[in-house]
């Protein structure tokens, strides 16, 4: 029962679903088929293929897209429209010919495999939905959107595989490519339906009338099995035209090939150098090329169609004798049907008659039932090869009846020295063995070599290649005697100009090596005479140079150490100025190991020693262990040490004093010869001569140096002298300086006092009889014209006003005069001679009072700042006289410095107490002991332009001075130097850099030393 508005159910006939996935696979393997004929097809016959591939394949698609129609089922009649159902085939087959064309490229890039996917799966969608406009039903169709979109992508991929596919395997035939095309074919196959069913299934049917019943117009089965065996018939054409097209091709590229493989072939041998023949089974000439007619002196003509054997009338053996036909190489090639190589024989030349030696090879080409097609036999002209192995073979004869009578050894052995293929008879005579043993034991040479020489000439065989071997070394024959022997070896090259072999000869030269020895030991005497002249020439040199003792010593032990080649040497003074009499060891020379082991002193080890050295004034010993001279005890304390031999020779100087040379050998015996004994008495009386002339120029150096240290104490105590006189003239400037300003301020103080005392009283007086005139002015208002007149006259009024302020103002600079007189008293301290406790700003002020008139403001000049930082000191114990001395001269200085510098002119002085020069405990001491136990420092700065690092390190130099003559003598911080730091033991020091000004410190102890200790005494006294 159908309902309007409701879709039909549908069902499938499965039987026509196999049958359409069985079309899609067959059509996809004729798809993978065609696509290889298409690739190889040219011309017109590529469009031919192309065009039916394209039908066959697009009728395959359409085939089993229009059976899948066929298996739907439902409630309603169908029909097709049969133009539209043509317009659907019509798609398919231009899809598949959009897909031939593709994979018949000769690339398929992605692009190109993207874009076909693309216009081929839109085909075969086409076609699909084109055949279900063709569909004619009593429904209304609706579509899935999704559905439609999906079997359109699967349409898109299913192209691209089969694309990709069909490219991929387009020209594979083989057995296993064939079953890789079916399996593509079936994936391809199951695509197409996959693709269909999709879309079948995206489709809904809604009847447009209910209550009819309708019944079915076609025949679905019989028309889809029509349709599927047309289709199978077109599908099978189509492979069974492709597969006799292949064969077809097949047989005519094969023929072609073969042609051409043949046309090369005899073009190659037409245009060889050998000469080449090819020859039947029946021995007669199919061809030949230029050259083997140009060798046999022959044309084409001669020898085309002739029998091979007969083209010369004799053929010949290499040892002259008559080659028979049947062993000929082309004869056995055809009897044996194997190859025949390298066969040598002699032809005669058919016009000039000459033999020409020939190498032939004869390679039978067999059948495949294994018959002779034909024999290919090559030869080559080896005439000039054969003339000169004649020539070699001749020339070898002489060669060794050339080395066979030689003295030298000639031998020629292979690269690797493994075979000697030749030597010369020579070598039974140097070597004294036989020369089988030689080619039996090629390596037997080397053992005769002697052992020290082996190595050596192992290292040098490589040289043999390159030709630059030649060595000498020793043999030892049989009979145990050396001989010497020069071998030169060269390399021998082939025609390739590779190296094959190695030829050498090898000469005795014992006798000149003999000769040579003989030569050397003369030149060895000359040698050692020239060493010995040398050696004395130099010591005398250096004697004439330098008269450096150790330095002449340590040259002499050195040389000889080296020019005898012993472990050591030294040279020892026997010291008989002390009891009991030494060797004290002066120089040695030798090996480190030995040098540290002879930090004994082997003349007190072993006193025998020294004594025979000192009562014969020479010793020798070649073999210590065995000396005679010495005793038991004595050899073998020597053979402990493992001292073996030794050399002693005395030296004796003019002024008596004794010295040894020793030479010492370890470890093994040392014969001392007659030369030796010669080289060292000459050094010995050289050394001698040294020793002398340094002892009269040490005298002379010594008499130098002490008139040298008296003439600078001289020196030293006459500038002392003048600076002594200097400051003494100083002090006495100073002394009558300050004795008279004590005279004056003594003077001056008398009068002061007087006025001062009586001026208390005078202005008492005047305030009394100012208090008696307003006391009258009270009592009489009106005085007589006369007295009127002299008060007008006298201006009372004013005079009564200015008397008091008169007063004052005298009062006033008599304090003024008083003061004064106290800074001169207070700056000469003539009554201070001894040191005293004082109080340091008093000093100060003092010294400032009298500079004020030089750094004090006056007319044209802006004066300079005194800046005081004082700070609370207790009285500092000092020569308080001096003491001013040193401010004098350092504040006269200051004020020097900034008279000529620009605004602003500042000398600041600061005092402070100081402790930095006590330990930590001795603070603690003091601080409870003394806690006025300290340092006073006074610093003295002025801001002026500063002095350099070189004027700084000299300024407290007597007679130092940086004024213009005439303006100071340079003593005056020499002086306050010596009074700082010799008389108050303290500190001067000056902080001074150009352009940043300069600071003077006085640092002095607050208490002196001395009374320091006695304190400390009587404290600790008291509390014990």
């Amino acid at each position: 029962m159908l309902h309007a508005g409701v879709a039909m159910a549908s069902t499938y006939d499965w039987r026509l679903v196999a049958m359409s996935v069985l079309i899609a696979v067959i059509a996809s393997y004729t798809a993978l088929d065609l696509a290889g004929r298409v690739t190889v097809a040219q011309g017109k016959a590529r469009i031919g293929w192309l065009t039916g591939g394209a039908i066959a394949m697009g009728i395959g698609i359409w085939a089993m897209h229009f059976v899948g129609m066929l298996a739907f089922e439902v409630s309603l009649p169908v029909s097709y429209n049969l133009l539209i159902v043509v317009i659907s085939m019509l798609a398919a087959i231009a899809a598949s010919g959009l897909a031939l064309f593709l994979v018949s490229g000769a690339v398929l890039g992605i692009s190109r495999l993207l874009g076909g996917s693309l216009f081929m799966g839109l085909g075969i969608a086409t076609m699909h939905y084109t055949g279900m406009v063709a569909m004619q039903i009593d429904a209304i169709t609706v579509y899935n959107p999704l559905l439609v979109a999906v079997s359109v992508v699967i349409a898109i991929a299913g192209s691209m595989v089969a694309l990709w596919l069909a490219f991929q395997l387009r020209n594979i035939n083989t057995g296993v490519g064939k079953w890789r095309k079916i399996g593509s074919a079936i994936v391809m196959g199951a695509a197409v339906p996959l693709m269909h069913y999709t879309g079948m299934a995206a489709a809904s049917f809604i009847p447009i009338h209910t209550n009819e019943t309708f019944h079915a117009t076609i025949d679905s089965l019989i028309l889809a099995i029509s349709i599927g065996v047309a289709t199978v018939i077109i599908l099978g054409i189509a492979l069974l035209t492709a597969f006799f097209d292949r064969r077809i091709s097949a047989e005519v590229l094969k023929s072609e090939i073969l042609e051409s493989s043949e046309k090369r072939f005899r073009t190659m041998i037409q245009n060889l150098q050998v000469a080449v023949i090819l020859v039947s089974d029946k021995l007669e000439i199919l061809t030949s090329n230029q050259a083997a007619l140009n060798l046999l002196g022959l044309t084409e003509d001669e020898v085309s169609g002739k029998v091979c054997l007969n083209l010369s009338n004799k053929i010949v053996r290499e040892d002259g004798t008559e080659f028979p036909q049947q062993l000929q190489p082309i004869a056995q090639a055809i009897a044996t049907r194997q190859p025949v190589h390298h066969v040598v024989m002699g032809v005669y030349h058919p016009v000039t008659q000459n033999l020409i030696w020939l190498l032939i090879n004869a390679d039978p080409e067999l059948a495949v039932d294994g018959s002779i097609m034909r024999v290919i036999c090559t030869f080559s002209d080896i005439t000039k090869s054969k003339q000169d192995e004649t020539a070699k073979r001749e020339s070898e004869q002489r060669f060794r009846q050339i080395a066979e009578n030689i003295g030298e050894v000639f031998w020629m052995s292979d690269l690797q020295q493994q075979r000697i293929i030749y030597v010369s008879p020579a070598y039974q005579q140097v070597w004294g063995r036989s020369c089988e043993s030689l080619y039996q034991e090629p390596k037997s040479f080397l053992d005769a070599i002697h052992a020290e020489d082996q190595e050596r000439i192992l290292a040098a065989f490589p040289k043999q290649l390159c030709g630059e071997y030649n060595e000498e070394y020793r043999i030892i024959q049989p009979d145990g005697s050396i001989r010497w022997i020069n071998d030169r070896a060269f390399p021998v090259y082939n025609e390739s100009g590779e190296v094959y072999r190695i030829t050498g000869i090898a000469a005795d030269i014992t006798e000149r090596k003999q000769a040579e020895e003989k030569v050397l030991q003369s030149e060895d005497q000359y040698r050692q005479l020239a060493q010995r002249e040398a050696l004395l020439n130099g010591l005398a040199n250096q004697i004439r140079t330098t008269l450096d003792l150790p330095k002449i010593l340590e040259t002499a032990v050195n040389e000889i150490r080296n020019l005898l080649q012993i472990h050591r040497c030294s040279f020892q003074w026997y010291r008989t100025d002390v009891q009991p009499n030494y060797f004290e060891l002066i120089q040695q020379a030798g090996e480190s190991t030995i040098v540290d082991v002879c930090h004994y002193d082997l003349l007190k080890q072993v006193p025998a020693v020294g004594e025979q050295i000192i009562k014969f004034n020479f010793f020798r010993s070649d073999n210590l262990s065995k000396d005679s001279n010495l005793d038991a005890n004595s050899r073998e304390k020597i053979a402990c040490l493992g001292l073996t031999a030794l050399l002693g020779l005395v030296i004796s100087t003019n002024t008596g004093k004794i010295g040894v040379l020793i030479c010492e050998h370890y470890d093994q015996l040392r014969p001392w010869n007659d030369y030796e004994i010669e080289l060292l008495t000459a050094v010995t009386d050289q050394l001698a001569i040294a020793i002398d002339q340094a002892e009269i120029y040490n005298k002379s150096r010594l008499a130098a140096t002490t008139a040298q240290v008296q003439a600078a104490q001289l020196q030293k105590a006459l500038a002392d002298l003048k600076l002594t006189q200097a400051q003494l003239i100083q002090t006495e400037k100073m002394s009558s300086l300050g004795q008279m300003v004590a005279g004056v301020a003594h003077e001056i103080n008398n009068p002061v006092n007087f006025i001062q005392g009586n001026l208390q009283h005078i202005n008492n007086y005047a305030q009394d009889l100012l208090e008696l005139s307003e006391l009258y002015q009270q009592r009489f208002p009106n005085p007589g014209a006369e007295i009127v007149e002299r008060i007008e006259e006298i201006d009372w009024e004013f005079l009564k006003d200015d008397l008091p302020k008169c007063l004052s103002s005298m009062n006033v600079g008599a304090s003024r005069i008083r003061e004064i007189v106290l800074s001169l008293r207070n700056f000469s301290r003539l009554d201070e001679a001894e040191m005293k406790f004082v109080d340091i700003h008093e000093g100060i002020d003092s010294t400032l009072l009298i500079l004020k008139h030089r750094w004090q403001a006056k007319a044209g000049n802006i004066g300079i700042q005194i800046v005081k930082k004082y700070a609370d000191l207790p009285r500092v114990e000092c020569y308080a006289g001096r003491l001013n001395q040193v401010l004098m001269n350092i504040l006269a200085n200051a004020i020097d410095a900034l008279e000529n510098q620009e605004h602003p002119r500042i000398i600041t002085i600061s005092t402070e107490l100081s402790s930095e020069n006590l330990s930590v405990h001795s603070q603690l001491q003091q601080q409870i002991e003394n806690p006025n136990f300290c340092n006073v420092l006074i610093r003295i700065i002025d801001n002026g332009k500063g002095m350099t690092e070189e004027v700084k390190k000299r300024i407290f130099d007597p007679f130092f001075t940086t004024k213009e003559v005439g303006d100071g003598t340079g003593l005056g911080l020499s002086i306050s130097y010596q009074i700082v730091v010799d008389k108050h033991k303290g500190k001067l020091g000056c902080i001074s850099e150009p352009g940043k000004g300069t600071e003077f410190i006085i640092e002095i102890p607050l208490q002196q030393q001395n009374h320091y200790s006695n304190t400390t005494v009587a404290v600790t006294t008291e509390k014990g």
